[in-house]
């Protein structure tokens, strides 16, 4: 895998920049580290920096995408800087763990046994960690109870976020059973004001007709009134009319 990076250590920055060549070494990923970096785990990115520590234990996992057989290639790689005036990162050395804690690059993460438990920095996994945590164990920067933590942090935090999605979905239900009944009125309201503009369409015609059987009829009291002796019949409907007039 050397050959597909290029390592610049700076004592005097207290810096090393990794980046990868190209060519047939074509992606690179920042699984963890133990030190600062300035990528994130699990960051695909061509060049990232770590800051070291001087007197530390210090190493940092990467897995690089060879193009030409297509597979990912993963490494863990030591720091020392022992020495004030020069780093030494050992990309051509197997870093050699603790027979207890015993990390493996896996594809495009990173993996450790702890007890009858394999936690991994790929998101998928029941046991998810990131790199970084699973790198500062692996050095002994800390102890399994803080890996643990971690889990059970997110898994708290999972169970948070199901039972807020799960209200989130009820009170999406009951909004969209509200939304029907305001849906329902609504249809309800639209419908008895069509039947209230038919009946008005209707009550504007009978007032219509109505005022033509008034003028009519006012004719005809007219014509009945001009005759001298009417006739029983004509003036019991002249006293018919003037009750009803008075009537209206």
């Amino acid at each position: 895998m050397s050959s597909g990076l290029h390592v610049v250590p700076n004592a005097e920055a207290g810096s090393v920049t990794v980046t990868c060549k190209g060519g047939d070494w074509s992606k690179l990923i920042f699984i963890g580290a133990n030190i600062p970096a300035s990528a994130l785990p699990g960051q695909m990115c061509t060049t990232f920096t770590l800051r070291p520590k001087q007197g530390k234990k210090m190493i940092f996992a990467i897995t690089v995408w060879h193009q030409v057989i297509r597979e990912w290639i993963g490494r863990i790689i030591s720091i020392n800087w022992d020495d004030k005036t020069k780093i030494i990162v050992a990309c051509e050395e197997h870093w050699l763990p603790t027979s207890d804690r015993l990390p493996q690059v896996i594809h495009i993460q990173v993996e450790i046994t702890i007890g009858d438990e394999r936690y991994s920095s790929n998101p998928n996994s029941p046991l998810f960690v990131d790199g970084n945590t699973l790198c500062k164990y692996a050095v002994g920067d800390i102890e399994e109870d803080a890996v643990k933590a971690v889990v059970q942090k997110q898994q708290e935090h999972a169970e948070k976020l199901a039972k807020a999605l799960a209200l989130i979905a009820a009170l999406q239900v009951t909004a969209e059973r509200k939304q029907a009944m305001v849906d329902q009125a609504k249809t309800k309201l639209e419908t008895a004001l069509e039947t209230l503009n038919v009946m008005d369409e209707k009550l504007v015609r009978y007032n219509q007709r109505f005022a033509e059987f008034l003028r009519v009829a006012e004719e005809l009291k007219t014509v009945l009134s001009n005759y001298r002796f009417p006739g029983k019949a004509g003036r019991k409907a002249l006293q018919n009319w003037e009750a009803f007039m008075q009537l209206r």
